[in-house]
């Protein structure tokens, strides 16, 4: 979509609500202009770095979501990472919003502290600090957010 196509669908969608005759689809076409105009915008003004930027598969458009390849897993018993950061302290670090944390051989990551593209640049810059091994979601009962884990090596 140009930058003129998406200014139209604006100005249509504008016009209809202004003049009371907008409906859910005009309404639904303006938004999605607005939506692709700022995803326009970011990736001209915020180009991405060599290193955190995910190969883009050839013939996709700019603004297309990237497929991250699935980690590799490795076990780890709820209770040692508990051990590491007992459950009342976790929670409350999950409250706070902080976005990682380590603790011995463990990184935790608070996937509610930030969305989307995001969470793949930290899961890269935990990997950088060490943390080669990316366990996975962490499942304990009264956890009260969602923790990724990380073992150093």
């Amino acid at each position: 979509m140009t930058p003129g196509t998406i200014l139209a669908e604006l100005r249509a969608a504008a016009t209809a609500l202004e003049a009371g005759k907008a409906d859910r689809d005009s309404v639904a076409r303006g938004l999605i202009a607005l939506i692709r105009a700022q995803i326009a915008l970011v990736e001209e003004l915020v180009p991405p770095t060599p290193d955190t930027a995910p190969a883009r598969p050839a013939g996709s458009p700019a603004s297309a979501p990237v497929a991250t390849p699935p980690p590799a897993r490795t076990d780890v018993d709820p209770q040692a990472a508990l051990e590491a950061f007992p459950l009342e302290d976790l929670n409350r670090w999950l409250d706070s919003g902080t976005i990682f944390q380590i603790r011995g051989d463990l990184a935790f990551l608070n996937l509610r502290s930030m969305g989307g593209l995001k969470v793949d640049e930290m899961k890269q810059n935990i990997r950088r600090l060490g943390f080669e091994t990316e366990i996975g979601p962490l499942v304990v009962e009264g956890l009260k957010g969602e923790v990724c884990l990380f073992r150093r090596g």
